[in-house]
Order: C-alpha cells, then sequence, then structure tokens
C-alpha cells in the first residue's frame, strides 16, 4: 500500500469515529427508563449500588437504562421514575438477616 492510501484510511477512520460518538444533542433525546431492565444490563446508581452492570434483578423498578425519549412509557413495567427497589442495599439486607437469626430481643 502507497503512504498516500494509508493516509486516507486513516483519515476516513478518524472521521467514522467521530461521526460515530454520541453528540450532546443526541443525548438530549434520551431518558432514564426504570424497571425494563434485564440483570446485568442497567446503566449506573441503584440504591444498593453504583455501577452499570451489576443489577442481580429483571424488571427491577430502581434500575434504568437509558433510552429514547418517549419509548419508555410504551414498555411493560416502563416508568420514568424509580420505584421501590427489589434487591435491598447491603445494609438492609444485613439488618433483616440479624432480625429473623431466631435470637429473641
Amino acid at each position: 500500500m502507497s503512504t498516500k492510501t494509508i493516509l486516507t484510511a486513516t483519515a476516513l477512520a478518524g472521521i467514522l469515529t467521530l461521526a460515530a460518538q454520541t453528540t450532546p444533542a443526541e443525548a438530549a433525546k434520551l431518558e432514564k427508563c426504570y424497571g425494563v431492565a434485564k440483570a446485568g444490563e442497567n446503566d449506573c446508581h441503584h440504591p444498593a449500588h453504583s455501577c452499570a452492570g451489576s443489577g442481580t434483578v429483571d424488571g427491577d423498578p430502581a434500575e434504568f437504562v437509558m433510552m429514547p425519549t418517549g419509548l419508555c412509557e410504551k414498555l411493560v413495567n416502563g416508568s420514568l421514575t424509580a420505584g421501590e427497589p427489589a434487591m435491598k442495599p447491603a445494609a438492609e439486607t444485613e439488618d433483616a438477616a440479624e432480625d429473623h437469626s431466631g435470637h429473641a430481643e
């Protein structure tokens, strides 16, 4: 390959990479949709964790995925507001385990 061909291919790859990135205008067209994420497919934040992909329950009302504006409310269980988490934060889970340990208080 000639140097001109390599430079042209590199420039084209760079342009395609830039074109594939989400612009601020496109990001503004997205919204959080709660209650529809599959386990492990959620976007960030939940009362029990703060990492994307950490959800352990399908359809957790407190888990969200970003999707195009207007689509969420068309989906079964889709909501624009977070519900009560199906997966409890670790501190609550530990408290519940202590309360049900069979020890009299």
